[in-house]
C-alpha cells in the first residue's frame, strides 16, 4: 500500500521520515515541522500521532487546532455554510462578530469555525472582565452595568452590585446566552492575556467590547419591536372580530364597521 503525506501528497518510501497517525493517514516529517512539531523529540512525535489529520492540516496552515467542542459543531457549521456565504453584514467588530440588521442575524468567528444565529436566539448578553459581570442586557430589558472612568480601569456600579477596581485585566469577553439553536453559550474574547488597564491595548479592546454590547442592545430592541408588532396585530384582529359581531347583531352600521376596520388595520 502506497503511503502518501496528507498535506504535500508526496509518496513516502520506506526510508522517508513520517508519522503514522492514529486515523490511518501519514504525515511526512517536513510537513510535521511546518505544523510546529519537534521531529527530534520522541515524546512530541508520539503525541502528534493522536492529532487528527484535519487538525494537523490546520496547524500546518497556521490555524489553531479545533477544540473538542468545534469537532462536535462541524455538522451544524456545514449546514450553515450557505447561510454564511450569503450573509451581508451591516456592522462588524473586526473579524470577531458581524451583524446584519437586514436579516436580523449575526455571525461569530470566521472560516470553518464560524457560527450564525438569529437575533431572536439571544436570551441575554454580558460583558465580563476578570470573570466579573460589568454590564448585561436582554430582550425586553434595559442595559444595566458599570461605567468605565477614563483609563484607570475602575468600573463602578457593575451589574449584580459588584465592583471591579483593578490595574490589571486578564480577560475581557462578552458572553451570549442563546435559545432554540445548536449552541447554548458563546464567548467573544477581546483580551485573554495580562494587560495594564492604563495601556492603549486594553482601552482599544474595551472600546471594541463596548461597541459590540451596543450592537447587541440594538439587536434585542429589534426583536422586542417585532414582538410588539405581532402582539399589536393580534390585538387589532381580536378587536375587529368584536366589531364584526356588533355589525352582525345590527348594533353598528356597515359604514361604522368599515371606519373602525380602517382604523384598526391602519388602512
Amino acid at each position: 500500500m502506497t503511503k502518501i503525506c496528507i498535506y504535500c501528497k508526496r509518496n513516502l518510501g520506506f526510508l522517508d521520515g513520517k508519522l503514522n497517525l492514529n486515523d490511518g493517514n501519514f504525515l511526512c516529517t517536513s510537513c510535521a515541522k511546518k505544523a510546529g512539531i519537534n521531529t527530534r523529540s520522541g515524546t512530541s512525535l508520539v503525541a502528534a500521532q493522536s492529532i487528527s489529520s484535519a487538525n494537523l492540516i490546520r496547524m500546518i496552515e497556521g490555524k489553531k487546532p479545533l477544540t473538542s467542542e468545534d469537532m462536535m459543531l462541524i455538522p451544524h457549521r456545514e449546514q450553515n455554510k450557505i447561510r454564511i456565504q450569503n450573509f451581508v453584514p451591516t456592522n462588524c467588530i473586526g473579524n470577531l462578530i458581524q451583524f446584519s440588521d437586514t436579516t436580523q442575524e449575526f455571525v461569530i468567528g470566521t472560516g470553518d469555525t464560524a457560527d450564525i444565529f438569529e437575533y431572536k436566539n439571544i436570551v441575554d448578553y454580558e460583558l465580563l472582565q476578570n470573570d466579573t459581570t460589568i454590564s448585561k442586557g436582554s430582550i425586553g430589558s434595559a442595559l444595566v452595568g458599570g461605567i468605565l472612568f477614563g483609563t484607570t480601569g475602575a468600573v463602578v456600579g457593575a451589574a449584580g452590585n459588584k465592583r471591579v477596581n483593578t490595574d490589571v485585566c486578564t480577560n475581557l469577553s462578552i458572553k451570549i446566552t442563546l435559545k432554540d439553536t445548536y449552541r447554548k453559550v458563546c464567548y467573544i474574547t477581546f483580551v485573554n492575556e495580562e494587560l495594564s488597564t492604563n495601556s492603549s491595548a486594553y482601552n482599544d479592546a474595551y472600546t471594541l467590547a463596548h461597541n459590540c454590547i451596543s450592537y447587541f442592545k440594538v439587536a434585542c430592541e429589534m426583536v422586542q419591536e417585532n414582538s410588539n408588532n405581532v402582539t399589536g396585530q393580534s390585538f387589532n384582529a381580536e378587536e375587529l372580530r368584536k366589531y364584526k359581531e356588533l355589525l352582525d347583531d345590527g348594533i353598528i352600521t356597515e359604514d361604522e364597521f368599515r371606519q373602525k376596520k380602517k382604523q384598526l388595520l391602519g388602512l
